[in-house]
């Protein structure tokens, strides 16, 4: 089971993004294809695109683990680090009260109180740190990663998207330029049975672009990292009733 986690996690959030970063080139190649050709010129385009995203998977991972402390710096911590925070106003005091004991409980050792996380916050930080990596381990030994997998993908998804945008919007930029030339040059040479072709691969890549531009940014990702980190701390009421078992 948790080899098909691992199998789902890589697909949809290290090379979906790495195909959707690779796509403007594809379409741009199929812009300058003529009409007769295009099923030739868009399955080599596809299949391009398709392998060279298989290849850049690991970099894609890399980029979105190694900008991932900077993001979670933007919101002013890990969404679990904030979720577990007694100054946090955005939960329920009652629900942040239970997770503190359910993860005390598990770690093996209190949390920070009110007091002690005023005095000190960056070494309450550190303890929600290391009480959510205990959790994280009990996830994986218990094989509870399914419960959190939709949110967990969503999430590396957007990440990963983000952390690649320089080189996204890079490619849907010269890839955009070079579909508005073929479809100028069509236009000048009178190839209007070509011009469909080129208009077919050019709006896609107008819209990426501006997908790129527009939407692809922390305030896109962070619902989602805040799903998974309220599901993940979900867990903890099914690991103490798997306890309470044993």
């Amino acid at each position: 089971m948790m080899k098909d986690l691992f199998d789902a996690y890589s697909l949809k959030a290290r090379l979906f993004p790495a195909f959707i970063m690779l796509l403007p080139i594809a379409l741009a190649v199929m812009a300058w294809a003529p009409e007769a050709r295009w099923p030739v010129f868009s399955a080599l385009g596809i299949g391009v695109t398709g392998a060279l995203s298989f290849f850049l998977t690991e970099l894609v991972r890399d980029q979105g683990k190694a900008k991932e402390p900077a993001l979670w710096a933007s919101w002013g911590g890990a969404p679990t680090t904030q979720l577990l925070r007694h100054r946090s106003k955005d939960v329920n005091p009652n629900l942040r009260k239970k997770w503190h004991g359910q993860l005390a409980k598990l770690a093996g050792k209190p949390l920070p109180n009110p007091a002690s996380e005023a005095k000190a916050p960056d070494k309450a930080d550190q303890a929600y740190e290391a009480a959510i990596f205990e959790l994280r381990e009990q996830n994986r030994t218990r094989e509870l990663g399914l419960l959190t997998l939709k949110e967990n993908i969503s999430y590396g998804f957007r990440r990963n998207l983000w952390a690649m945008k320089p080189a996204g919007l890079t490619i849907a930029l010269v890839a955009t330029f070079a579909s508005v030339l073929a479809t100028y040059v069509k236009i000048r040479r009178a190839q209007m049975a070509d011009i469909d072709v080129s208009l077919g691969a050019l709006v896609p890549n107008v819209i990426l672009l501006v997908w790129w531009l527009l939407r692809i940014n922390p305030s896109w990702i962070r619902p989602i990292a805040v799903a998974y980190a309220e599901r993940l701390l979900g867990t903890l009421s099914l690991i103490e009733k798997d306890e309470a078992l044993h």
